[in-house]
C-alpha cells in the first residue's frame, strides 16, 4: 500500500533512532557511520528551505498550467470546469507517483504540493459539479485523506481523516431528529476516545510502525476533537449556527451545566494523566487547551479584559512549563524532561541488534588484522617447530 520503498523507510527510522542514541552518547560516531552505511537511505530529501522552495515552485507551475489550459479550452460552465479540475487531479496524482517511484522523492516539497493539489482538485470538482451536502463532503474528504495517508504516510492527511470521520458521524447522526442533535456531542466524545485508545494501543503501533507519525497526528486530533465536542462555547455556538437554535444573549443551552465541567476539567485531566503516564502528547495537549478554558469563560463572563486575561493565562502556562522543566532536569521517578523513547518494540530490537553486530564485526576485523601466521615447513597448519 505504501508508495515509498519500505526498506528505505525502515532504514530511515533506524537512522533517526541512531542519531538520538548518538546525541545521548550511547554509541560512537564510528558506530553511527558504520550502521548508516550498512543501512542506506536513497530518498531525495532536501533541507527545509529547499523543500519550501520546491513546494512553492510546484504550486506556481500547476496554477499557471491550469490557468493556461482553462483559457485555451474556454471553459464557460461548471460542468466543464469540474472536468478540468478532475483532469488536473489525475495529472497531479500521476506526477506524484512518478516522482516517488522514479525520482525517489520523500517529503521533498514537490510531493507535498502534489498531494495537497490532488486532494484540493478532486474536492473542488465535486463541489462545483453539483450542490452536495455537508455529509457528502465529509465522505469525500474522508475517502481522499485516508487513501493519501495510507499511501504516502502523510501526517496532516491522517489528522484530516480523523476529523472528517467524526464529521461524517456528526452529519449522519444529526439527521435522526432532535434527540440526536441534543446527544451528538456525547457521541463525538465517545468515538474520539475510542479512536484514541485504538491508536495508542501498543500492539497496533508495533504493527504499523511505518505510520508512527500518522498515528501521532491522529492521537493529537482525537484529543482536541474530544475536548471541542465537550466545550461549552463550541456546543452552544455550533447549535445556534447549524441547528438554528433560537437562544437569547446570555441564555444557556439545555444540559449546559454538564458542558461547563467538561470545558474546565478535561485539559487538566490530560495534564494529570500525561504526568502520571509520562506521556508528552497528553501533557502538551493539556497545556495548549488551558487558554481555551480562559477564552470560553471570558466570552460569557467578563471578569477581566480579554488582553489581560490572555496575558495572565500565558504567564501561568510559561510558569508551569518552566517549573516542570527545572524540576525534571534531574530524573524524578524515571521521569525527565529529556523526552520519552516511544520507539516500537520490534524496531528497537532491530536497532540494538545492528549496533551490536556492527560493533562485534569491527572488533573482529581489528583482531584479525593483528593476527600473524607464519613458520611451518610442512605446509599443514602453518605451525613450525619453533611455534
Amino acid at each position: 500500500m505504501i508508495a515509498y520503498n519500505k526498506e528505505w523507510l525502515d532504514n530511515l527510522y533506524l537512522h533517526k533512532k541512531l542519531a538520538e542514541a548518538r546525541k545521548k552518547n550511547l554509541i560512537s560516531i564510528e558506530e553511527l557511520k558504520s550502521c548508516e552505511e550498512k543501512y542506506p537511505v536513497c530518498f531525495y530529501m532536501p533541507n527545509f528551505f529547499v523543500r519550501i522552495g520546491l513546494l512553492l515552485l510546484t504550486v506556481v507551475i500547476a496554477i499557471f498550467s491550469f490557468g493556461l489550459i482553462a483559457m485555451m479550452t474556454n471553459v464557460t460552465y461548471s460542468g466543464s470546469f469540474s472536468g478540468l479540475l478532475l483532469f488536473f487531479a489525475l495529472i497531479s496524482y500521476g506526477t506524484l507517483e512518478f516522482i516517488v517511484h522514479a525520482k525517489y522523492h520523500y517529503k521533498s516539497g514537490a510531493d507535498d504540493a502534489l498531494i495537497w493539489m490532488t486532494a484540493a482538485f478532486i474536492t473542488a470538482a465535486f463541489n462545483l459539479y453539483g450542490d452536495i451536502s455537508a455529509l457528502q463532503n465529509a465522505i469525500i474528504l474522508f475517502s481522499i485523506s485516508l487513501y493519501i495517508a495510507l499511501r504516502f504516510t502523510n501526517m496532516l492527511m491522517s489528522a484530516i481523516a480523523c476529523i472528517s470521520l467524526l464529521a461524517l458521524v456528526f452529519f449522519s447522526y444529526t439527521r435522526l431528529g432532535e434527540m440526536a442533535k441534543a446527544t451528538v456531542p456525547f457521541l463525538i466524545m465517545l468515538i474520539s476516545a475510542v479512536i484514541y485508545f485504538i491508536v495508542i494501543a501498543k500492539q497496533f503501533r508495533e504493527k504499523l510502525f511505518r505510520y508512527a507519525d500518522c498515528l501521532l497526528m491522529s492521537e493529537i486530533a482525537c484529543l482536541f476533537c474530544l475536548y471541542a465536542a465537550g466545550n461549552y462555547y463550541v456546543v452552544r455556538e455550533g447549535s445556534i449556527s447549524m441547528f438554528q437554535l433560537d437562544l437569547k444573549e446570555g441564555q444557556s443551552i439545555s444540559s449546559g451545566w454538564l458542558f461547563w465541567p467538561f470545558t474546565a476539567i478535561i485539559p487538566f485531566i490530560y495534564l494529570a494523566i500525561g504526568i502520571k503516564k509520562k506521556n508528552v502528547v497528553l501533557m502538551r495537549s493539556g497545556l495548549i487547551l488551558i487558554p481555551a478554558i480562559i477564552f470560553t469563560v471570558r466570552h460569557y463572563y467578563s471578569i477581566l479584559p480579554a488582553d489581560i486575561a490572555m496575558v495572565i493565562g500565558g504567564i501561568l502556562m510559561i510558569a508551569i512549563g518552566y517549573s516542570l522543566i527545572k524540576y525534571l532536569r534531574k530524573p524524578k521517578h524515571w521521569f525527565t524532561d529529556e523526552g520519552n523513547d516511544n520507539a516500537p518494540l520490534n524496531t528497537t530490537k532491530q536497532l540494538e541488534s545492528l549496533i551490536i553486530a556492527q560493533t562485534f564485526a569491527q572488533a573482529a576485523i581489528e583482531t584479525n588484522s593483528h593476527t600473524e601466521f607464519g613458520g611451518g615447513s610442512a605446509g599443514g597448519g602453518g605451525a613450525g617447530g619453533d611455534f
